[in-house]
């Protein structure tokens, strides 16, 4: 589980490994970035190695598919400045990846506050609890 220190603190990149898994392409392992630390790797470090270069601004939003793993994940984020309410653009980037599973998206939020990851050898699967306008939401697992 990630708590991050809110609201000094927010995510800017995440990074991984992807592979087959059981003839599926799966998100290996996970390894999130913050504007303070690096949390992570979640899961095995093995595959196919993906990344986001830092995008200047926060990551206010993830999208992915998932099966019984998660099977690929994109994030959202806003650049500059990191004013509240966020008042400016959002981006997508992925998705880093399988093509398998259903897709999710947890859509875009003032920021993330917590993130809780399931995972052994394998990410199997992602929570976040997100703040919109001062307002707690915790996403579906």
């Amino acid at each position: 589980m990630v708590n991050l220190h809110y609201p000094d603190e927010f995510f800017i990149s995440i990074s991984g490994y992807y592979g087959e898994v059981s003839g599926a392409v799966v998100v290996r392992s996970l390894t999130i970035q913050s504007n303070r630390h690096e949390y992570g790797p979640y899961g095995t470090e093995d595959g196919n190695h993906f990344s986001t270069f830092s995008t200047g601004g926060k990551i206010v939003g993830f999208q992915g598919k998932s099966g019984f793993y998660i099977n690929s994940i994109s994030i959202r984020a806003y650049f500059k400045p990191f004013s509240y309410p966020c008042q400016s653009q959002s981006i997508s980037i992925g998705p880093f990846r399988g093509i398998g599973g259903i897709s999710w998206d947890e859509g875009i939020h003032t920021t993330i506050r917590k993130l809780i990851i399931f995972f052994r050898s394998i990410t199997h699967s992602i929570q976040f609890q997100y703040d919109n306008y001062g307002q707690s939401e915790l996403s579906d697992k």
